[in-house]
């Protein structure tokens, strides 16, 4: 199962990188190749000759995982940007692709015609990232679609609220902003 090929030494590790994958491979381009199971973090590989574990969802990091997945597909469905133009290389431009210190990454994904437009910033280290700065291509506020942090999805506390961009260029963007990525996180971002 993926939740047992999830790196770390506790659980909550376990649950962390499962959520932050999910979250990763929903904002990029293409389908989600997903299997019986995987939205409850199931601990057995599935099986034609047994039902799947339910009983998993008593454990609220279990009903948390399956309220993320629930999450990503509503907010796939309510931005054309994470679906519209997948086969449109000009519609997905990474931002930080090279930050292998602090294992951060973030791209942007861009509807056609630029209408809606979703920057993910992720946090695949083990380790906290605060005062990060990620580069954002429109002025005004932006506000969270979704974080993997959020206790929701039993993470450990989601999301500090709105932000403003800052009229200074990073990576490549006109604006910028600076945010705290929780350990291995991943941050939708979208104008509010």
């Amino acid at each position: 199962s993926l939740f047992t090929k999830m790196p770390g030494a506790l659980d909550d590790e376990h649950f962390a990188n499962l959520r932050a994958l999910y979250a990763w491979m929903w904002a990029h381009p293409g389908r989600q190749l997903f299997f019986m199971g995987g939205e409850l973090g199931e601990r057995r590989e599935w099986s034609h000759e047994r039902s799947l574990d339910w009983d998993l969802l008593r454990d609220p990091r279990h009903a948390g995982l399956l309220r993320l997945v629930g999450e990503l597909n509503a907010v796939q469905a309510a931005h054309p940007a994470l679906f519209a133009s997948d086969s449109d290389p000009s519609a997905f431009r990474w931002l930080e692709v090279d930050d292998h210190e602090r294992s951060m990454f973030a791209f942007q994904r861009l509807a056609a015609g630029g209408d809606d437009l979703v920057v993910c910033v992720a946090n695949l280290g083990g380790i906290p990232q605060h005062g990060y700065r990620v580069g954002l291509c429109r002025p005004g506020r932006w506000k969270a679609a979704l974080t993997t942090d959020d206790k929701r999805f039993a993470g450990h506390g989601g999301w500090g609220g709105d932000l403003e961009a800052e009229a200074v260029p990073w990576q490549g963007c006109d604006h910028s902003a600076v945010v705290t990525m929780p350990q291995l996180s991943v941050l939708y971002l979208v104008p509010a």
